[in-house]
């Protein structure tokens, strides 16, 4: 039979007794003197020198200890070569009563209540004259007559008051019959006389020895006990807002704080790798879509085209773009790898198929107010924080849910997430089996996409993923026809957020995972155009510049997820940061300044390339130019762009439709033609979001035209726009050129200044900053005061895009930065979509579970080891077995895995280093070479 020592406080002696005389149990034990708990510090020392005695005996095979949190002086208390077993309650209330659940119920009847049993007077040593006016000083009892001798009748008095005023916060007072003692003995009798003192309620109180019991009979730990195995330390557990134990490190339990990086290597590949000579890239940008022939032999660029982008219709613009293209490189080409807007933009627009979310959430869950989605649904399902089952799917609940939301709500894919669910996908799994299987539809997990412990946004990530699935699959579709025309019928590669590629079909599982992919392109372009380790990169396109940083050879990725818009994800993407200023930003004048966008318009020489009757547009302006004063937003020209859409027109919007069908008009023209009181009032915002027409206007893109550094279109209509605005604003047309570009040129550089300091896109940031613009206009030579401003950067700025070359200089200079403009950066992007490589990775955690077992976090299932050092052989062999699948799914023959190991430490507050769990990261990068 197990030898138990008992350690605990004295008020709970004759109940621990009368316990083990009920469980036939012959327990030894030491007692601690009552009311340490008022001194938590003194409680934890006396309690670990009585804890170690025991241990170095060698009697005891177990130590029962007889307290709770007790205001934390249990906590890092340590197990030394037996176990303890110690209750999961706050305080001995809880072990009279039978639990913390029922010491809760009393609480919320009366939570002012003063507790008595036999037990508690005995462990008092209170046998002093009751009839002597008293009161308790922390854990001693002082009586009034002594202070009256000691500090005279005065402060006597209101030492004593002050002593007892704590009565006033009590409504109650309850005898708690344990069973010790006959009924009716003192305990019983002081509390009456308490409540009849103090005129508070009196209450008897059934107790329960059944939580004493349990302590001394655990062997393993319960809901209710703790067991803390040899070498542990307790500590308190946040999440279980209760005891634990952790281990503490030594020996093999863990390795020190050190990372360690192991290489497990394949002697054959799993298939056999191609040899790729030829690849195209192409990258479907906001404004522009490029394509380029890479040779991968001699790592130049074979031919190159640029092509505008067709929102509306994407496989359009890449068409075009393809058209410009050498047609003998194109018949070379095995690999195409992609780039595209289309997910961030779907996500921004709230556009795609209808999802309904299945979540299983975490006790206490909001459904209405924690996921704003609908339709959702809260199945029984659930895990614990350890991913341990506590509540088994209902497969007939999920099905019936399925054919709800299937039937009645029109639902097209369905997002399922749960709390625990990145640490034991297995139920997430399940549902989605069954899901898919009762309806068919495509089934979105969280821990697919996110290993990150937040199941909310797992569930918002998920949902964002199934939403946009059919988008995808449509453009990844229409790029394989048009590849098609030509003959083409290589693989299909998709560039993630984070610069790293993956399959077709990986893609179309998983598009979420495209969001911010032209800029994760241009920086992968960067990196393999210029080598260069650490820089800021400025990619200016049409309608913005994106400004980023390469770190140590690789992308600054956003370890919080990218945002888009409103929208929350989970999905790992480059850091970066989006100003609206491009080759296309519209050129106004507000309230006595320049503003240069960040609405884009397409360029006014590119209209005058498309229509010869852009005069009458231009001569209705010049006619009305004094209307201008106050904003130039009128002189916008708005043209057809495509008219093949299945759009039901107001009236006002037709109207606009055969107006600008016949010849662009001007924004004040139409206002005017349609009889409306302002141009504001013209309906035009539906027929731009379907891409029906296109606002054209002044741009940097004209200024460049005009003044001769820029020539692919019509610099005759640019010209005729720069004239207007010179005319309205009483300013010299070179004058007028000269004071633009240097806007244009002072806010590039205040951007990437702002994204450097970490306050781009905030709420005060520098731009309403008085001081800031004070510094920022002695810099740029604005101000001429005392105070000579200077800027220095300790990498150099690398810009792409295709106007980047003709203002980044001169912001460099003015910055103090070197500046770097790569051969081809004009069509960076896409060199960056066909040279990134495929890389895959998985994470598992370790963690103890506060039994002395040891359980994997991100595996399926629920297994306990023993011992961490089986825990991670297992993890390992499952990481490299998950990698090398994931791998020739995403479209590479490498083999070899790389798996970094760190142990997870904390600190008790007695110095101790104490075991949380280890982190097993595994990576696999190699080229797209499964063709």
């Amino acid at each position: 039979m197990e030898k138990v020592f008992v350690i605990a406080c004295s008020v709970l002696a004759k109940d621990i007794e009368q316990a083990a005389r009920e469980l036939d149990l012959a327990v030894a034990a030491e007692y601690l003197p009552g009311g340490l708990h008022e001194n938590p510090g003194r409680l934890h020392q006396q309690l670990q020198m009585a804890i170690d005695r025991a241990s170095q005996s060698g009697k005891w095979d177990r130590i029962a200890v007889g307290y709770g949190v007790c205001g934390r002086g249990t906590v890092g208390i340590q197990a030394r070569d037996i176990p303890l077993s110690i209750p999961r309650v706050h305080d001995c209330i809880s072990l009279f009563l039978g639990g913390d659940h029922i010491y809760q119920e009393q609480f919320r009847r009366y939570p002012g209540t003063y507790y008595i049993t036999e037990g508690w007077l005995a462990g008092k040593s209170d046998h002093e004259d009751q009839n002597r006016p008293s009161a308790w000083m922390g854990d001693t009892r002082v009586y009034l007559d002594t202070l009256v001798d000691q500090y005279g009748a005065e402060n006597a008095r209101r030492t004593f008051a002050f002593l007892n005023s704590w009565r006033s916060n009590y409504q109650r007072a309850a005898y708690i019959d344990t069973g010790s003692d006959k009924k009716g003995g003192r305990a019983q009798k002081r509390a009456m006389k308490m409540a009849e003192e103090n005129n508070w309620k009196y209450e008897e109180l059934k107790g329960n020895p059944n939580l004493l019991k349990q302590l001394l009979a655990a062997e393993t730990t319960t809901a209710e006990i703790v067991v803390v195995p040899a070498q542990h330390v307790l500590v308190f557990d946040a999440v279980r807002k209760g005891l634990s134990a952790r281990p503490l490190v030594s020996g093999k339990k863990a390795s020190g704080r050190s990372r360690q990086k192991v290489e497990v290597s394949s002697d054959t590949p799993a298939e056999e790798p191609a040899q790729l000579h030829f690849g195209l890239g192409i990258d479907a940008g906001g404004t522009y879509t490029d394509a380029v022939v890479y040779d991968f032999g001699q790592e130049t660029v074979s031919c190159k085209s640029k092509a505008l982008t067709t929102r509306w219709d994407f496989t359009i613009g890449i068409r075009k773009a393809l058209d410009g293209l050498d047609a003998d490189a194109l018949k070379a080409v095995q690999l195409v790898s992609v780039s595209t807007t289309l997910a961030t933009n779907a996500i921004v627009e709230g556009e795609g198929q209808k999802v309904g979310l299945l979540v299983m959430p975490p006790p206490g869950f909001s459904e209405k107010e924690e996921i704003i989605h609908s339709p959702q649904h809260c199945l029984a399902a659930r895990l614990d924080i350890t991913g341990k089952e506590i509540v088994a799917p209902d497969e007939q609940e999920i099905r019936r849910v399925a054919r709800r939301m299937c039937d009645q709500m029109e639902v097209e894919a369905f997002a399922v997430s749960g709390y625990a669910g990145s640490i034991n996908p297995e139920h997430e799994l399940m549902i989605k089996k069954v899901l898919h299987a009762e309806t068919g539809k495509f089934v979105c997990c969280g821990h697919e996409l996110s290993q990150l412990l937040n199941f909310k946004l797992r569930a918002e990530t998920a949902v964002h993923n199934a939403r946009i699935v059919p988008r995808v699959i449509m453009l990844l579709r229409g790029i394989s026809e048009v590849l098609a025309e030509r003959g083409i019928l290589a693989p299909v590669m998709v560039v993630r957020g984070d610069g790293t590629l993956m399959g077709r079909t990986v893609a179309q599982q998983r598009p979420v995972e495209t969001i911010l992919s032209g800029p994760a392109a241009s920086m992968a372009g960067v990196r393999h155009l210029t080598k260069a380790d650490e820089a800021i990169v400025v990619d200016m396109g049409g309608t913005t510049t994106d400004i980023a940083g390469l770190e140590n050879g690789g992308v600054r990725l956003c370890r919080q997820g990218a945002r888009v818009g409103s929208a929350r994800t989970h999905v790992k993407a480059l850091e970066i940061f989006t100003t609206g200023l491009g080759g296309d930003s519209f050129i106004d004048h507000h309230n006595g300044q320049w503003v240069i966008g960040p609405r884009r318009v397409a360029p006014a020489a590119w209209l005058g390339s498309r229509y010869e009757q852009l005069d009458k547009a231009l001569g209705y302006l010049w006619a009305h130019r004094n209307r201008f004063g106050n904003s130039y937003l009128a002189t916008q020209l708005i043209t057809v762009n495509h008219r093949d859409n299945p759009f039901v027109f107001s009236e006002l919007e037709k109207r606009i439709v055969e107006l600008v069908s016949e010849r662009p008009h001007s924004l004040s023209e139409i206002a005017q033609r349609l009889e409306v009181p302002y141009t504001g009032a013209v309906p035009l915002k539906r027929l731009e979001s379907h891409f029906i027409i296109q606002r054209c206007g002044l741009t940097p893109t004209d200024l460049l035209h005009v003044t001769g550094r820029f020539n692919k279109w019509d610099a005759g209509a640019s010209r005729r726009m720069v004239e207007l605005y010179a005319a309205v604003s009483g300013i010299e047309e070179t004058e007028l050129i000269s004071e633009l570009m240097k806007r244009i040129t002072e806010k590039l550089a205040m951007e990437i200044i702002s994204s450097q300091l970490g306050t781009f896109g905030q709420n005060g940031d520098l731009e309403s900053c008085r001081t800031c613009q004070k510094l920022f206009s002695t810099l740029f030579g604005n101000e001429k005061t005392a105070l000579r401003v200077q800027v220095g950067f300790r990498h150099p700025i690398i810009g792409v895009g295709a106007p980047v070359a003709e203002f980044l200089p001169s912001v460099s200079k003015l910055l103090g930065a070197d500046c770097i403009i790569p051969e081809n950066q004009d069509v960076a992007n896409a060199i960056g979509a066909i040279t990134s490589l495929v890389r895959v990775e998985q994470q598992m955690t370790i963690k103890p579970d506060g039994t002395g077992r040891y359980y994997i976090q991100g595996i399926a299932g629920d297994v306990r080891f023993k011992d961490v050092v089986d825990a991670e052989n297992h993890a390992r062999q499952a990481l490299v077995r998950v990698i090398r699948e994931m791998a020739r799914k995403t479209g590479t023959a490498q083999s070899r895995v790389n798996i970094t190991s760190k142990d997870l430490l904390g600190t008790t507050a007695h110095g101790e280093d104490i075991f949380l769990g280890r982190q097993l990261l595994a990576r696999l990068q190699g080229r797209p070479d499964l063709i």
